[in-house]
């Protein structure tokens, strides 16, 4: 398949995450507006980036899942594109989000150091599935790299959790709405991901070179 066509694919598939998001966020919070945006764009980033680290673990176990695996790249770089895009309208929204002073409080450098970290090692992981890129690596060092994707979806999993973690708190005490906040679903998600993609480790009937294929 040309990859003009899964690039578009992709694409297509990601807009219809975003319009999902979008319409879930805004019922949640009840206002439309930047605020809300960097909201839907930072979790439809972990939804896409987790995956596409996930659909190759998902494939293990649902068959039918294994002709989507040709996708992963892109959904990935997606997924990171809408990152920057979170980071943007962060800088963006100077009146609310002051740079350096509010990212140094005691209550927002823990997550602030958590993105930085994961948002880094994503660069890396990015960097490395360029087509140029990848031609130029011994192919077990890239599978190395692309591994780090991994560690990266952890480090951004924690940077929800910690500067959700009082939003999650109040909806788990009350279930009001009675829908989930939209950072928790993202969270599941990916959390979901890195379950998978351990239980692959502690299953020894699994060929090394099945499992990280197309990787």
């Amino acid at each position: 398949m040309k990859e003009s066509k899964l690039w578009l694919e992709s694409v297509v598939f990601s807009f219809f995450i975003l319009v999902l998001f979008l319409v879930y966020t805004i019922s949640f919070y009840q206002k439309h507006d930047l605020y809300i945006w960097n909201k839907i764009f930072a979790n439809t980033s972990v939804i896409l980036i987790s995956l596409s680290m996930g659909i190759r673990s998902f494939a293990y176990y649902i068959k039918g899942l294994n002709s989507f695996i040709i996708y992963r790249k892109y959904l990935g770089l997606i997924g990171f594109y809408f990152i920057l895009i979170h980071g943007v309208i962060i800088f963006i929204m100077q009146n609310r989000y002051p740079f350096p002073v509010y990212f140094l409080q005691s209550e927002t450098i823990v997550p602030f150091i958590l993105a930085l970290i994961s948002t880094f090692i994503f660069v890396i992981v990015a960097v490395a599935s360029h087509n140029y890129v990848r031609s130029k690596l011994n192919i077990l060092t890239w599978r190395k790299i692309m591994r780090l994707g991994h560690i990266a979806l952890v480090f951004g999993l924690l940077h929800f959790a910690v500067k959700s973690s009082i939003l999650w708190t109040d909806w788990f005490k009350a279930f009001f709405p009675l829908y989930p906040p939209p950072s928790l679903i993202a969270f599941f998600v990916g959390l979901i991901t890195i379950a998978f993609r351990i239980s692959l480790n502690f299953d020894k009937t699994i060929i090394d070179n099945e499992v990280i294929e197309n990787e």
